[in-house]
């Protein structure tokens, strides 16, 4: 995905972002028949599957998941997988990806969502200001134009644009 960087506080101190490309949030997903995860509670009980040294360790960390209950030996992208085969029974990743795990694989259930509502975006090295203001430009006037939600409802469905809005609005 383009602008396929979380914004974080760390990562300012080393680049300028552009506005968001796509909005992003930590979410909980499981695979039928397991339920999805509703609850702090409930995602402390499963065998959670995650990526080392990510933003997802970190909430789930911050959750209090016991750490005998966390998997984090998965590469970037292959978690849903790890639910398919049963070596977990939840994992957590970014919204996006899990609205394209949903796509590709309908017994993906989302749930619970964790921390903030959070911004992908392209990072731009510090101090080139002109191109800063240039991709600024150009992505404030591809988001009025409505291509935007076009394009969403393209690549990831047409249930994509429902959950962004749930995943904006649920704490």
């Amino acid at each position: 995905m383009a602008g396929d960087v979380t914004v974080t506080e760390g990562r300012r101190r080393l680049a300028d972002f552009t506005a968001e490309v796509f909005p992003t949030r930590l979410v909980v997903i499981t695979r039928r028949p397991r339920p999805p995860v509703d609850s702090l509670e409930r995602l402390r009980g499963e065998k959670v599957g995650t990526v080392k040294g990510t933003s997802m360790i970190e909430a789930l960390v911050a959750a209090r998941v016991p750490a005998s209950n966390l998997d984090d030996s998965f590469a970037s992208g292959s978690l849903p997988a790890a639910l398919r085969t049963g070596k977990v029974t939840a994992c957590v990743v970014g919204v996006e990806d899990a609205i394209l795990a949903h796509k590709s694989d309908p017994e993906i259930d989302l749930g619970l969502f964790l921390g903030p509502r959070q911004s992908l975006a392209f990072a731009v090295r510090k101090g080139e200001s002109d191109l800063l203001t240039a991709l600024n430009d150009y992505l404030d006037g591809f988001r009025k134009t409505g291509a935007w939600s076009r394009l969403v409802v393209k690549y990831f469905g047409e249930a994509a644009l429902e959950i962004l809005r749930t995943a904006q609005d649920s704490r």
